[in-house]
């Protein structure tokens, strides 16, 4: 079963970015090129086009602007239950499908630099993110499993935290240090995990 698209219009029309999503945008660019110190509210503007009047009508300050865009990332993680439905169990397609996406989010609104910068940094305000970051990324996951499970599409005796711990951490490493793609580590996961958790 392939992905679920749920907010999907069928219009055809390009999205018309959102003042707030180019500020999300500039700050993971110049996160990526630069690091998180070089993430300035002029930065953002030069990057961006966004007036700094308007940056500063939403944040107070840097801090607040960093927080939101990193934290639009983690509200934004591609989730399992997408790619299943009450009549159509998870796959071992889809959920091949979902790891492959899966990192190549990471690796596309992440990269490699930020999570570099965000495993290295000794800055409170990255340290704070970075644990919410990791709870919500790994907690999420396993609410998934269990909800899978709950629903009959993977198999019930399969420790969610397991699978959780298996599939994030190799998600996480494979983008923190650039190694090979996300179709291919998707490919061995699911070569791993599915004959565990799969029940289709």
């Amino acid at each position: 079963m392939a992905h679920i698209d749920r907010d999907a219009k069928g219009n055809g029309s390009a999205k018309k970015l959102t003042t707030e999503e180019r500020i999300y945008a500039s700050v993971l660019r110049i996160a990526q090129r630069e690091g998180f110190s070089a993430t300035s509210i002029d930065a953002v503007v030069a990057d961006s086009g966004v007036a700094k009047t308007t940056i500063y009508r939403r944040y107070a300050d840097r801090k607040e602007m960093l927080v939101d865009a990193l934290d639009n990332i983690a509200i934004s993680i591609p989730n399992i239950v997408d790619y299943y439905s009450e009549d159509d169990a998870l796959t071992k397609e889809a959920f091949r499908e979902y790891i492959t996406e899966l990192g190549s989010f990471i690796e596309d609104n992440v990269g490699t630099r930020v999570f570099g910068s965000l495993i290295a940094s000794a800055d409170p305000l990255v340290v704070a993110w970075r644990e919410r970051f990791e709870e919500a990324f790994y907690d999420r996951f396993i609410e998934d499993i269990e909800d899978a499970q709950t629903k009959g599409t993977l198999r019930p005796e399969a420790d969610p935290g397991v699978v959780g711990a298996m599939v994030v951490g190799a998600v996480i490493l494979r983008s923190s240090f650039n190694v090979g793609s996300a179709k291919l580590q998707a490919k061995r996961i699911t070569e791993v995990l599915w004959p565990v958790i799969g029940v289709s």
